[in-house]
């Protein structure tokens, strides 16, 4: 637990940092997450893990100001070769997060709906950007 709160308070500390963090942790070992949310036998590591993840999530949500609209992604994805370095990364950020969290729903039907009762953390995850972005 006090790990996730150094880990927490230090994404905070140093936002530009999340997408680093998100990309090179979350992202590159994602089975191992998605096992960690939904097979996790311990409550207490579902509940750590999910909770540095979501704070990564809205760092990065509120430091580049995302908006996870999946439309215009598409359409800045269209026009990729006029992007700027900048504007390219934080499209590919953004991107990222969609495709986590659409990753997540896609477990809803198989995994999560076997075992529902256990899976609170992974709700609550979906329900912070499904009702709030």
């Amino acid at each position: 637990m006090e790990l996730s709160v150094i880990l927490k308070n230090l994404l905070s500390l140093a936002p530009e940092a999340a997408s680093t963090f998100f990309d090179n942790i979350v992202w590159r070992n994602l089975p191992s997450i998605l096992e960690l949310f939904i097979n996790c036998p311990d409550k207490q590591v579902r509940h750590c893990t999910t909770q540095v993840v979501l704070q990564c999530i809205n760092i990065m949500i509120s430091y580049h100001g995302f908006t996870l609209d999946v439309n215009r992604l598409k359409e800045k994805g269209a026009d990729i070769d006029k992007l700027t370095p900048e504007e390219l990364k934080n499209c590919q950020i953004e991107d990222s997060i969609v495709k986590f969290l659409q990753t997540l729903i896609g477990y809803l039907p198989t995994e999560v709906a076997k075992n529902w009762t256990k899976f609170a953390q992974y709700f609550e995850v979906l329900v912070i950007y499904i009702f709030f972005y």
